[in-house]
């Protein structure tokens, strides 16, 4: 059986990207929700955000997400290609029952 390397890699990079991706626009749809100094659209939260903080603002709390989601489709992606197209829906089942505490 040939080892998953290449996927792990692929998918971890796959999940990075997602976040990098994203996050800019779970930011400013949090802050729109949460912030009363953000009322209005979401192209002037963006402007505001950027103006006031500038890019990195938009990635604020990204790290945790961006690990997380490299580890996790790294995952998926090595465990499709080692058991097949079934591996997803395994783990998304043990996962369930794992968080039960079974």
């Amino acid at each position: 059986m040939e080892r998953p390397t290449k996927q792990l890699a692929a998918g971890a990079c796959a999940g990075m990207a997602s976040v990098v991706a994203c996050h800019p626009m779970d930011t400013i749809r949090t802050r729109l929700q949460t912030s009363k100094q953000f009322q209005g659209s979401a192209l002037r939260c963006l402007r505001s955000t950027v103006t006031k903080e500038g890019v990195g603002g938009l990635y604020k709390g990204a790290f945790a997400p961006f690990v997380a989601q490299g580890l996790y489709k790294g995952v998926i992606f090595g465990e499709r290609r080692t058991f097949g197209t079934s591996a997803p829906i395994l783990i998304t089942i043990r996962m369930r029952a794992l968080a039960r505490g079974q």
